[in-house]
């Protein structure tokens, strides 16, 4: 199977308290969008589409120069406004798709923030979206505190049946521990269509790219979710202080590999 990656980095990042955008600061001499790029690379990925904001020239220049470096075809994806994840990973199919290469037959979404997500993960999650012969893979974990993150809603025989954001969680759904990792993989031949029938109908109005497994659930698709990683590997890095201590904790496993 060949797959692609879609970044989301298009977030100012303003709990950073920084002007340098969120992902261009620097985690162990590189910065923080290398590390994504650098896990889906090892994990055999044919081609990135990398989304940003286009007031982001830093996260630009460090993307094509990773590029050039690996030799690996990475594309900028401007999100000229933001609105939701949903947009995001619309601009980044298109940008994809723009690329001229052959058009993979799955792709992978993640985000740009979180560093600690490994080429294991990446590369186990594929070989459960391809054996399971889904539409629409999602990468799913066991929170000890669920609060803030969107529940992964199953029907009594473990079957998939939504995404729920916390702002739109009733009380009983909230109780569910259950949660996305924002990490999701998608068939090339279904994702324009899924993606063009996003709404804004939830309080944020925005396009949600949550909304996607559902909507291929109800078109009859395959769906399906694994949990295959842990909450420590999805943390993502919101504040100086969890960028210090993601920083600790890839020092602590770089230390440890060397031994």
């Amino acid at each position: 199977m060949t797959l692609a990656g879609i970044v989301l980095a298009a977030g100012q990042g303003t709990r950073m308290k920084s002007t340098l955008p969120k992902v261009a600061h620097d985690i162990l001499g590189k910065q923080m969008i290398l590390w994504p790029l650098d896990a889906l690379r090892r994990a055999g990925v044919s081609q990135i589409a990398v989304v940003i904001s286009p007031l982001h020239d830093v996260v630009a220049q460090c993307v094509k120069n990773y590029s050039a470096e690996q030799q690996l075809p990475i594309c900028c994806a401007y999100q000229e406004v933001a609105r939701g994840t949903g947009d995001a990973a619309r601009v980044g199919l298109a940008g994809l798709k723009a690329s001229g290469l052959p058009p993979p037959e799955s792709f992978l979404v993640t985000v740009g923030d979180t560093p600690l997500v490994t080429t294991q993960t990446f590369s186990d999650f594929f070989a459960f979206h391809k054996k399971s012969e889904n539409a629409v893979s999602i990468l799913g974990f066991e929170a000890a505190n669920p609060f803030g993150y969107g529940r992964i809603l199953q029907d009594a025989s473990g079957e998939f049946l939504s995404i729920r954001e916390q702002k739109d969680c009733t009380e009983e759904e909230a109780r569910v521990r259950l949660c996305n990792s924002g990490i999701m993989c998608v068939a090339f031949s279904e994702a324009e269509g899924l993606l063009a029938d996003l709404t804004t109908d939830n309080r944020a109005q925005e396009y949600y790219l949550t909304e996607v497994p559902a909507l291929a659930r109800k078109r009859g698709l395959k769906v399906g979710v694994s949990c295959s990683t842990s909450e420590d590997e999805l943390r993502g890095v919101n504040t100086q202080e969890q960028l210090a201590e993601v920083t600790a904790i890839l020092q602590r496993k770089l230390q440890e590999q060397s031994k």
